[in-house]
């Protein structure tokens, strides 16, 4: 695995972007390399935009418990702030890291906890989030039961689906499914003159929040934690769990049921739309694929602009 790219591990080839900024140009050329031959401070980097963390997340680690307090580039301790101001859901890929991580913390506590950029508060935060991660796996869970349910339903009408989509809003409540085919866009299009902006529109599709029924019990589970709702690590988590239970579909062949894989777009977004979508779309797909590229031109928001 060392000997491969992030690009190559996650099937997923970003196109180079016009921002010009240091951040962005480390990032784009640290996920082009083989991970053997990363710097610590294209860890750093990466870490702290979270790209690549189900690789770069264990390197990152082996640095800490050589030195916690490792001068990466900034100041002493920067690459463990870095990894400190992650959330729970961050490490969703690797929890026997996590725990690591945090045995890590609790022995050297009063070391790290002298470093002048780094809070007693960040460092016991992070000591606390374990039990978050346990709620994580059971919501994804519950949303591919639910997913898979609706979308079997859905795609069981025989038609060629070019989009497909999990969304939810800008709190991540209960989410829900949402598809263009290309029979039904061609439906609406001999009726609206607008026909190409409703193309990528989930709320437009006459398939929007298909069977919703099928997310019921999704909807409990989010209710219990209304007082957490607009928590940025709340949200988090919820949007991680509908990802990676996408993900899970995918691999199951649902995609591709009416259509080769390759022709539609899987997708799991926020409403309203914002870079996060674009970032989970190079996760989710192939960039090189046509419809990928079209959705991409068509109406992605800028992966590195909020």
């Amino acid at each position: 695995m060392m000997n491969k790219s992030i690009e190559e591990l996650e099937n997923s080839r970003w196109e180079d972007s016009d921002f010009d900024s240091y951040v962005v140009r480390t990032v784009q050329a640290a996920r082009k390399k083989p991970l053997s031959e990363l710097s610590n401070e294209e860890i750093r980097v990466l870490t702290g935009q979270k790209v690549g963390l189900k690789y770069v997340l264990p390197m990152a680690v082996a640095i800490l418990k050589r030195n916690p307090l490792t001068e990466v580039s900034l100041y002493e301790g920067d690459l463990l702030f870095c990894v400190l101001r992650l959330s729970p859901t961050d490490w969703s890929d690797n929890p026997v890291g996590f725990r690591e991580f945090q045995s890590l913390l609790r022995a050297n506590r009063t070391l790290i906890v002298s470093c002048e950029e780094i809070s007693a508060d960040l460092v016991d935060k992070c000591l606390l989030q374990e039990v978050t991660m346990d709620f994580k796996e059971e919501l994804k869970n519950e949303i591919v039961k639910a997913a898979r349910g609706a979308f079997q339903s859905l795609f069981a009408n025989g038609e060629h689906f070019y989009y497909v989509t999990l969304a939810t809003d800008g709190l991540a409540t209960a989410p829900y499914i949402s598809a263009w085919s290309y029979e039904a866009f061609e439906r609406v299009s001999e009726n609206d003159d607008e026909a190409d902006i409703i193309k990528w529109s989930e709320a437009d599709s006459p398939y929007g929040c298909w069977e919703q029924e099928h997310f019921d019990k999704v909807a409990e589970m989010l209710a219990e934690r209304d007082d957490l709702s607009d928590s940025e690590e709340e949200f988090e988590l919820r949007i991680s769990a509908m990802e990676e239970a996408m993900k899970e579909l995918d691999s199951e062949g649902l995609f591709s049921k009416n259509q080769p894989r390759s022709e539609v777009m899987v997708l799991v977004e926020v409403i309203p739309p914002d870079y996060t979508n674009t970032q989970r779309a190079y996760r989710l797909n192939d960039s090189d694929t046509k419809i990928f590229k079209e959705w991409l031109n068509e109406v992605a928001e800028d992966e590195f602009n909020e």
